[in-house]
C-alpha cells in the first residue's frame, strides 16, 4: 500500500516500497505594476509625509491584486490561475438552499484527516454573517471566538480567514472553501513588491511632479 512499511521478519528480505512519484514543473513569471503621478505643490504644501501615505496605499492596492488572482485569477499570459475560478482545480460541493451545520460537517469531513489538522475556513464577511446565525441546541453559534488571536474566530476547531475579496454575487450566493491552503496552492514571489519615486523619468520633469 502506498505511505505504508511493511511486516518484515527477522533475517527476511525487505520488500520494495513505494516511492514518491516527481515530474516537472513549469512555473509561468506574471508582472503586475501600475504608475500614479503627485504633484510638488501637493508634496510641498501638504500637512502629511504624503510619499509615505502613497506607500501605504501602493501597497494596499498590491496585497487587493495578489487576492483577487489567488481567488479569481483567469490564467493564461497574463493571469494567476484562481482557486475559485479554475474549474476542476479542487473538490467542489454544492450548498444547500437552508444552510446547516450538517452541510459544514460533510465539507469539513470530505477533507482527508492529514489535510484536516492544518485546514481553515476561507470566506467573507457575508458567509461568516450567514454561518454565525445557525444556532446549538443551547442557542449558542458554531462560530466561535478564538482566544490565542485577538479578533480571531474557529469553525469546527479550524480558524476562519475572512477575506471579502471573495465576491457575493447579485443572487446573494457567495463560496466557502475550506483545505490546507499552504499545500494546495502555492504563489512565488520572484521578486518582492516594491516602490521607486522619480522627479525626473517618466515625463515628471517637464511636468514638475513626482512619478510613483
Amino acid at each position: 500500500d502506498a505511505m505504508k512499511l511493511y511486516n518484515t521478519a527477522e533475517y527476511e528480505e525487505m520488500k520494495e516500497m513505494n516511492s514518491p512519484q516527481y515530474a516537472p514543473v513549469t512555473y509561468a513569471q506574471k508582472k503586475f505594476a501600475g504608475i500614479m503621478a503627485l504633484s510638488n505643490e501637493l508634496l510641498d504644501d501638504s500637512f502629511i509625509n504624503f510619499k509615505s501615505e502613497i506607500t501605504t496605499w501602493l501597497a494596499e492596492c498590491a496585497r487587493n491584486t495578489e487576492n483577487a488572482q489567488i481567488f479569481y485569477g483567469a490564467g493564461g499570459e497574463k493571469h494567476c490561475e484562481g482557486m475559485i475560478s479554475t474549474a476542476g482545480a479542487y473538490q467542489e460541493i454544492a450548498a444547500p438552499d437552508t444552510l446547516t451545520i450538517d452541510f459544514l460537517r460533510n465539507v469539513f469531513s470530505t477533507l482527508k484527516s492529514g489535510y484536516r489538522q492544518n485546514g481553515v475556513w476561507v470566506m467573507n464577511t457575508d458567509a461568516f454573517n450567514a454561518i454565525n446565525e445557525l444556532k446549538d441546541g443551547n442557542g449558542h453559534s458554531y462560530i466561535h471566538e478564538d482566544p490565542r488571536e485577538g479578533l480571531g474566530y474557529t469553525l469546527l476547531g479550524r480558524p476562519i480567514r475572512l477575506f471579502d475579496s471573495v465576491e457575493t454575487d447579485e443572487d446573494n450566493k457567495t463560496v466557502l472553501m475550506f483545505g490546507d491552503f499552504n499545500r494546495a496552492y502555492t504563489m512565488f514571489a520572484r521578486k518582492e513588491f516594491g516602490i521607486s519615486f522619480t522627479d525626473v523619468g517618466a515625463g515628471a520633469w517637464e511636468t514638475d511632479s513626482v512619478k510613483a
